[in-house]
């Protein structure tokens, strides 16, 4: 994402992540920009996603992928440094149902386990024509981004029967 914000300037936020949502796992980017049409934010990042395994994970040494993994058992065995952050984890297994308090011991376990054909297989299904993929845009009606078309695929809440009226 260095290249999409800082070496071409399409936006102020990007970044990406993963969520699990009714034990379904997600892989999230974030794109915004007060200066580029969604459009060319979709387009860049569908094209970002297309490169990921050609140009990060293949090109990967073993060494540097054994150097992630250490970054990550590090990140993964620190302790809560606060209540409030061990209370939000034990909330989450409370809130999602799934109750796997011994979630970090058995992430780490599942770290130490990893090797590099995992993650290549992981991403060949993650990316596969077979998974779904939701493409969401809110498009500016005013700014240097501004759009008055709604994008492909896309339906104007009039279209849906919902229309709102919004006053400032």
């Amino acid at each position: 994402f260095d290249d999409l914000r800082t070496k071409q300037q399409l936006g102020y936020i990007v970044t990406s992540g993963s969520k699990i949502v009714d034990h379904t796992s997600k892989l999230l980017f974030i794109a915004q920009s007060s200066v580029a049409p969604v459009e060319t934010l979709t387009e860049k990042t569908l094209a970002f996603t297309d490169t990921i395994q050609s140009e990060h994970l293949d090109t990967l040494s073993d060494d540097e992928f054994e150097a992630l993994k250490t970054a990550m058992f590090l990140k993964s065995t620190d302790r809560d440094k606060t209540m409030g952050e061990e209370m939000t984890r034990h909330w989450y297994e409370i809130n999602t149902g799934e109750l796997q308090f011994d979630r970090k011991q058995r992430t780490v376990k599942a770290l130490l386990d990893l090797k590099k054909e995992d993650v290549l297989a992981f991403w060949k299904e993650l990316s596969s024509e077979s998974n779904r993929l939701i493409i969401t845009e809110i498009v500016p009606s005013i700014g240097d981004a501004a759009s008055n078309s709604v994008p492909s695929k896309s339906y104007n809440f009039s279209d849906l029967g919902m229309e709102h009226v919004m006053e400032d």
